[in-house]
C-alpha cells in the first residue's frame, strides 16, 4: 500500500487485508485452480515480512490453513532493529507522504506497522496515531502506540492460537544464519517459544542471509 506494507493485518485505514488472503484469495484459487477444498490440503508461506504474515495468518486462521512455513520472519515487533533505525532518522514531523517517503524505508515501516495495529480514520494524512514524537528536540517512541503494535506480532498470538481448539498440522521456521536484517537469535527465541508451549514444529537454520537462500 501506499506505506509501503502492512505485515497482512487490517484496519480501517489499511483495509481488510486478513479478510483478503484468507477468504477472497482461498475462494478465487479453489474456484479457478484444481484444488482440494479442504484446509488439510492447504498451506501458506512468505519470507521476511511475509513470514511475519504467514505464520500469523496460521496461527490465527487455522481453520483456513493447516500448514505455515515462515522464512526470515521477525516474530517479535518489539525486538525489530527498524526501531533503532526509524528513532535515528526521524527528526520531524511528516505533514504529507512526500514528506514521509523523505525519512527512509525504515520509519515508513513503522508507520506501516502503526496503520494497521493503532489506526485512527480521524487524524489525516495518514489516519493512524504517531509511533513518534520529538519532545525537546529528541526522537521518542510513543508507549502506546509501541505497545499496540508489539501486541500484534506473531509471538503474542501463540497464546492466542493455543486458547482455541483448531491446530495445526505441520509448522516449519526457516532462518539465515547470517541474516544481517532479522538477527537469527529473534527466530531462535521464537522457535523455544513454540517448544515451550508445546506447539510441534520443524526449526532449520541453514547458511544465508535475508531471504536470500530463496533465489
Amino acid at each position: 500500500n501506499r506505506l509501503g506494507g502492512s505485515m497482512y493485518l487490517s484496519s480501517p485505514t489499511i483495509g481488510d487485508y486478513e479478510t483478503y488472503i484468507t477468504r477472497e484469495l482461498v475462494d478465487y484459487i479453489d474456484a479457478n485452480y484444481r484444488t482440494i477444498k479442504n484446509r488439510v490440503s492447504r498451506g501458506i508461506t512468505g519470507c521476511s515480512m511475509g513470514g511475519d504474515g504467514s505464520i500469523y495468518l496460521a496461527l490465527k486462521y487455522p481453520d483456513v490453513f493447516s500448514i505455515a512455513a515462515s522464512v526470515s520472519g521477525t516474530y517479535y515487533f518489539e525486538r525489530d532493529s527498524t526501531w533503532q533505525r526509524a528513532t535515528e532518522n526521524f527528526d520531524k514531523l511528516p505533514e504529507d507522504f512526500y514528506e514521509l517517503h523523505t525519512l527512509g524505508w525504515d520509519v515508513k515501516a513503522v508507520y506501516a506497522l502503526a496503520a494497521a495495529t493503532a489506526s485512527n480514520p480521524d487524524k489525516p494524512p495518514f489516519y493512524l496515531d504517531t509511533p513518534f514524537a520529538i519532545v525537546d528536540g529528541k526522537t521518542q517512541i510513543v508507549p502506546e502506540v509501541f505497545d499496540k503494535i508489539v501486541a500484534a506480532d506473531p509471538a503474542h498470538e501463540v497464546d492466542r492460537f493455543l486458547a482455541q481448539p483448531e491446530r495445526l498440522n505441520a509448522i516449519l521456521i526457516l532462518h539465515g544464519e547470517g541474516d544481517n536484517l532479522v538477527p537469527v537469535e529473534l527466530a531462535r527465541d521464537f522457535n523455544k517459544l513454540l517448544s515451550d508451549r508445546g506447539v510441534e514444529h520443524e526449526y532449520l537454520e541453514i547458511k544465508g542471509g535475508h531471504c536470500d537462500f530463496l533465489f
